[in-house]
């Protein structure tokens, strides 16, 4: 899965698997880990861990896709 999957996968799963996943600091890991994207993972480590429901679905997407435009101006 890359970042653009994973922003598309964001905006179609159920909430409550997003709040499980980032309650978690799953996503972050995978980012940093598998993805090796350590700017990013941090930036999912910032946002705030009582974040919950339509509220981390958009802050989730809204990083991803910022990071996303980054990389393709490298």
């Amino acid at each position: 899965m890359s970042l653009k999957d994973f922003a598309k996968a964001l905006q179609l799963i159920d909430g409550k698997s997003i709040d499980f996943h980032f309650g978690r600091g799953d996503f972050r890991r995978w980012i940093q880990f598998i993805l090796g994207d350590i700017d990013l993972s941090a930036r999912i480590n910032s946002i705030p861990q009582n974040t919950r429901g339509q509220d981390l679905r958009e802050a989730l997407i809204e990083t991803v896709s910022k990071r996303i435009m980054e990389l393709r101006k490298k």
